[in-house]
């Protein structure tokens, strides 16, 4: 009697079905490591998909996207940029003026003549941001005395 199609492998997965992993896993790995090989091979509309699925990025995947994109497509550069900026402000508040415009400088140096410097000067500040959110003082620890800023 021939078997139905598929018949042969109906069991391999087991009694409780198959197993499922933790997030979406393609054959190529997890979408951060799809993301890091598409970053080191120049590999962009692989690199924005990734990101997108992963939904957050860190700082630094960004800055790496930021770069890519002042490669493969200037036009788009400025967006990306700017956004990048926008979030460095964001989650890290010691910022200052001076550094801001440092940071617009080396976003608008990327993909130039000037690029390997402008890209570790971002980097040191993207990894300085990421120490600093590490080792932010809680509300709870922090001095009852301390005196608030006022807006300007």
């Amino acid at each position: 009697m021939p078997r139905a199609r598929g018949a042969c492998c109906a069991n391999l997965a087991g009694p409780s079905g198959p197993r499922r992993r933790e997030g979406p896993v393609t054959a190529q790995g997890h979408p951060r490591t799809i993301f890091r090989r598409a970053i080191e091979h120049g590999n962009l509309i692989l690199a924005e998909g990734m990101a997108q699925e992963l939904g957050q990025i860190t700082l630094t995947e960004a800055l790496e996207l930021v770069a890519l994109v002042a490669q493969k497509d200037p036009r788009r550069h400025s967006r990306y940029a700017v956004r990048w900026l926008r979030r460095l402000l964001e989650e890290d508040e010691r910022v200052t003026l001076e550094e801001a415009a440092l940071a617009a400088s080396c976003l608008l140096a990327l993909g130039g003549p000037s690029n390997e410097q402008a890209y570790a000067a971002l980097l040191a500040m993207a990894e300085r941001t990421l120490v600093s959110r590490s080792t932010v003082v809680r509300p709870s620890q922090a001095s009852a005395t301390t005196s608030t800023t006022s807006a300007l």
